[in-house]
């Protein structure tokens, strides 16, 4: 069974502590990204512009959805 995502929460939800911690640490941030929250590429690049967008450096985005029958995004 695939594992569940909060894909329900808006991108600023999701982001805004790490912009917060970006912007209070002043040092290089990166972010684990979960799957971009969304499973289709036009939301994944969603995530990553807004990532950028609040300065972190860099990302990660989950490849496999724990789907034993179609493991891959």
């Amino acid at each position: 069974m695939p594992r569940e995502r909060h894909r329900t929460k808006p991108h600023t939800t999701d982001v805004a502590p790490i912009a917060a911690a970006s912007m209070l640490l002043r040092i290089p941030v990166t972010a684990d990204l979960e799957d971009g929250f969304g499973t289709d590429p036009e939301t994944c690049a969603k995530t990553i512009r807004m990532a950028s967008a609040i300065g972190l450096v860099g990302g990660s985005i989950e490849d496999a959805k724990g789907d034993a029958d179609a493991p891959i995004y």
